[in-house]
């Protein structure tokens, strides 16, 4: 059996134990390796044995032996011992130990005598047994978000060991570089090709022969530019991976033809990796198997309970009910005990461990994160009973994660002992919406006094509750933060619903019924579904889908729920809409959830970097243990001095205190304290960069000793990583910085720019014309827009707030033409990026006639659609005015909420929720509405290089 299989599989455990998604669910011990890699072992075995049976005619005895062996492998060892110290120690042989031992050695005898071809086979079959056995074990527990992570770092391995493995290709997949100057691209490809993809390409192609070993990659550019109809086809299909490339590069193949998709497609990053994998392993290990429940009982044992990890619309309770009556266990005959934990269970769940340990019962603990002072002792319980414990006695554990997959709420020692089984429900809209509507009968249907019309709200609530649910992956632009709604915020809704439907009465002409929409609107939105809520924009959205879908015309025949999915006819009954959701549901799409196709893109596109980032974690780990410690430190040495020639000079904080004194108490004072606090706090940046790469530098020259915060360094510096994004990382840029998602290449060059701007600034502390709005605090900024015209016209400054007014001029430099005139009552700022949508250009506004002129200050458009793959379009110059709050405001906890304009949310980063910076007002000809449920938001900055 070849080595490489052991050593490869149980590497990839201890790497998912370790670090993949950071779920500190994913723990495994060194018992749980031997027992399953014995396991596959064993399967070759039985195979073989089967073989060779087969040939020979069954007899009565043959037939006793083979239900003695099935018996004899139902046995278990104890998890909780060490299996290879224990087998390593001399012991009593008995009769099945000594026979063990003669069919070993027989087996050796017979393979002395077969060829080299059938040895190579044979290891072959251990190898791939021991393999797939092994990745069905840890694939049961893993979360399906990580299940495409840990079979690309399977691939990876096994195509590392089989010789075909090119390192460079995967180093650059997972380190992509931008071309400095990316210049050279046709008219022809720039209406379609993004500047920053063309950079990308670029970056790859100067790399091309004397990195990657790729000719055909050479000339890239100016293959585009040469054929830009066929690259133009691809670029936009919808499955490009799929699909041979343009040109000269349809040979490419692996990683290779991976690192074309990195560079112009990542978001089907995602699926090409699962094509990669089945090329390399095959499709049973880019598809997970439906969970089998005996499947995972026949892997227990008295000494090992089963770990069940609770998710919304997953209940393990029936799993186990139903496997019980297969073995004669139940509630009814007192051998099954099922057990919701919470305050004082401890005692009860106790006496019954204790008693099903001793009769050989089942018991099942439920929601045991609740219980976290107490899981040591249960620990402890199930120790002592696995050692004494009837045969049939079985454990059933189940826990919600925690709610930030780096936290604790279950001891490590109790999770490597348990079989994990992290079975999630569909979380499609076909699968949420058929769940939901499923939790009610006709029964409840016809229960009501106005059935026809309760039975279409119904459905429109539950259709609510699958978009809100389905919502979910889209990240950010979806919800800021992840909801735990579930089935029993849509029952207790929906018995809000039958109650005021029961006492709703009928129009004047009794052909319709009153329905309190406001009132249940807000039940819904604000108490029961809203109460999970934290963010003032997720409720905002979640109000907004009531507002379009749970209104008066689902009481009208042909309401559409979504493109293409119209209201059932309200003739059919409880079943006939269930058909109706089967049939009719069109595939989901974005804008399905009213969202634009981008944000599948863009979702897409998140999912592919979190995938390459946990891969790039884990193997840059293990290169750096593989590679020599001369090398790496020569590596992170050039590392080092690449930063520190790129890192900007201090400013001298003596001569800005000179230059603001005098100007602290002018009209533009709050101007000049936000120039002197920013520049204040970029020196302490800066100094904090210097002081910790000098540190680090003498480290790996031997002058220091190296400590935990300096090793924490080396490994972000190494991984292109921003030092502190890692949280457990003790060393930190990030707490001294401003929010940002960019790597570390983009950050550093994001830093030179600041810098600059704030270096022009500080030379006569005057507000540039057009300021980006790359600021520690930009809030601070708005606020001193506030004061300086508040002082200016002798307003009360808490009555003021900002008006968002998009101007004319889509660069800063197109300014010039206004000379040295400045806006009146505000001032100009750029650089921001729009999510979800883009702003018209200049030349449409003015064929549309959306034109206007606010204090003397050209502006122009409204929020469009966006172009397709365009994720993040830029804004044109904007106009921020002061204002004085007007009566018809709506005062919030985010700002002023005004009607007839589109309340839009700013953020620092894509990372929304706590990166809230203000509240913008955007003019759009659509209904607000429509661009609430998109998700449209500003950005002050994008998450990769800004060109």
């Amino acid at each position: 059996m070849p080595y490489t299989a052991c050593t490869r599989e149980y590497i990839l455990m201890q790497r998912c134990s370790l670090n993949v998604g950071s779920n500190r669910y994913y723990i495994y011990s060194l018992n749980a390796f031997v027992v399953m890699f014995q396991h596959g072992i064993e399967l070759v075995h039985d195979a073989e044995r089967k073989a060779k049976v087969s040939k020979k005619p069954k007899t009565m005895l043959s037939k006793l032996k083979a239900a003695t062996n099935k018996i004899i492998q139902m046995q278990r060892f104890n998890w909780n011992e060490d299996i290879l110290h224990k087998s390593s120690l001399a012991g009593q042989q008995d009769l099945l130990a000594l026979s063990t031992q003669l069919l070993q050695r027989k087996s050796i005898e017979e393979k002395n005598d077969i060829s080299e071809e059938e040895f190579e086979r044979r290891s072959q079959d251990l190898s791939t047994s021991i393999t797939m056995v092994l990745y069905r074990y840890m694939e049961r527990g893993i979360f399906a978000q990580d299940q495409l992570t840990v079979a690309t770092l399977l691939s990876l391995a096994v195509t590392e060991t089989s010789g075909k493995f090119n390192s460079a290709h995967l180093n650059y997949l997972l380190f992509p570089t931008d071309a400095l100057e990316p210049a050279g691209m046709a008219e022809e490809v720039a209406v379609w090709l993004p500047e920053r993809t063309w950079a990308q390409l670029k970056g790859m192609e100067d790399q091309a022969v004397e990195n990657l070993g790729l000719g055909e990659l050479a000339d890239l550019g100016d293959q585009v530019n040469s054929n830009p109809d066929e690259w133009r086809q691809w670029y936009e299909g919808t499955e490009p991976e799929t699909q041979p490339l343009p040109g000269f590069l349809k040979s490419l193949t692996g990683l290779a033809r991976l690192l074309v998709l990195r560079v112009l497609r990542t978001d089907r990053i995602p699926a090409a990796l699962q094509m990669y994998v089945t090329g390399q392993l095959g499709s049973s290990f880019s598809q997970p198997l439906p969970f089998n429940m005996v499947d995972t009982y026949m892997e227990s044992s008295a000494s090992t309970p089963i770990f069940f990890v609770l998710f919304p619309g997953v209940d393990p309770t029936p799993w186990v009910e139903s496997l019980g009556l297969g073995f004669d266990v139940g509630v009814d005959k007192g051998t099954l005990s099922n057990i919701s934990m919470g305050q004082g269970q401890e005692y009860p769940a106790e006496v019954t461990l204790d008693r099903m340990a001793k009769q050989g019962g089942w018991i099942m603990l439920q929601n045991i994160q609740l219980m976290e002072s107490w899981l040591p002792k249960l620990e402890r319980k199930l120790e002592v009973a696995s050692e004494a414990a009837a045969m049939n006695f079985r454990c059933f554990l189940s826990a919600e994660p925690p709610a930030l997959p780096h936290l604790h709420n279950i001891p490590e020692s109790l999770l490597q002992t348990c079989i994990k089984v992290a079975n999630e429900a569909p979380a499609d809209l076909k699968s949420n919406l058929r769940r939901a509507w499923a939790c009610f009968s006709q029964d409840t249907v016809d229960a009501s006094t106005h059935n026809a019309e309760f039975k279409q709200c119904l459905f429109g609530l539950c259709f609510f509750h699958g978009l809100i649910l389905g919502r979910r992956r889209f990240g950010q632009q979806g919800w800021s933060r992840a909801y735990g709604f579930n089935t029993g915020d849509l029952m207790i809704c929906a018995n809000v619903l039958a109650s005021y439907m029961d006492k709703a009465g009928e129009t004047n002409d009794g052909v319709s019924v009153l329905v309190p929409w406001d009132d249940l609107r807000y039940i819904f939105g604000e108490i029961m579904y809203g109460g999970h809520i934290t963010d003032f924009w997720d409720r905002r959205v979640n109000i907004s889908y009531l507002l379009a879908n749970f209104n008066v015309e689902l009481l009208k025949p042909g309401k559409q729920l979504a493109p293409g999915f119209p209201l059932p006819a309200s003739s059919l009954d409880h079943a006939g809409y269930a058909a109706h959701i089967d049939q009719v549901l069109p595939t989901e799409t974005p804008t399905t959830f009213g969202l634009h196709p981008n944000a599948e893109v863009g979702y897409l596109t998140t999912m592919a970097e979190r995938i390459l980032g946990t891969v790039r974690s884990l193997r840059g780990g293990a290169a750096a243990t593989a590679t020599k410690q001369g090398t790496g430190s020569e590596r992170l040495s050039e590392k080092i001095n690449s930063l520190e020639m790129r890192l900007p000079e201090r400013f001298e904080l003596a001569l800005l205190d000179e230059k603001a004194k005098p100007l602290l108490t002018e009209a533009v004072g709050p101007y000049v304290v936000v120039a002197a606090q920013e520049i204040v706090r970029m020196n302490s940046l800066l100094k904090e960069i210097t002081r910790s790469l000098e540190e680090l530098r003498k480290g790996l020259n031997g002058q220091l000793n190296m400590s935990q915060p300096m090793e924490d360094l080396g490994t972000a510096l190494s991984l292109n990583e921003v030092p502190g994004r890692n949280p457990f990382h003790l060393s930190s840029w990030e707490e001294l910085a401003w929010p940002s998602r960019k790597n570390l290449q983009h950050w550093f060059g994001d830093l030179g720019h600041r810098v600059e701007q704030l270096t022009k600034w500080e030379v006569r502390l005057e507000l540039p014309r057009s300021l980006w709005m790359a600021l520690f605090n930009p809030m601070a900024f708005l606020t001193a827009i506030q004061q300086v015209v508040a002082r200016k016209k002798s307003l009360p400054l808490d009555n003021m707030a900002t008006e968002t007014n998009v101007t004319a001029y889509t660069h800063p430099e197109d300014l010039n033409i206004l000379g040295n005139e400045r806006p009146p009552d505000g001032a100009f700022i750029h650089g921001l990026y729009m999510q979800g949508a883009r702003w018209m250009p200049v030349e449409d506004a003015n064929i549309a006639g959306e034109l206007k002129t606010i204090s003397g200050i050209k502006c122009a458009g409204v929020i469009i659609e966006s172009c397709a793959k365009e994720l993040l379009p830029r804004m044109p110059v904007i106009y921020i005015k002061a204002v004085s709050v007007e009566q018809n405001w709506e005062p919030t906890p985010v700002g002023y909420l005004r009607p007839n304009v589109y309340n839009c949310p700013c953020y620092s980063t894509s990372f929304r929720g706590p990166t809230y910076v203000f509240l913008a007002t955007l003019d759009t000809r659509e209904p607000a509405l429509r661009w609430t449920i998109a998700g449209v938001a500003l950005l002050l900055s994008s998450d990769e290089q800004d060109i």
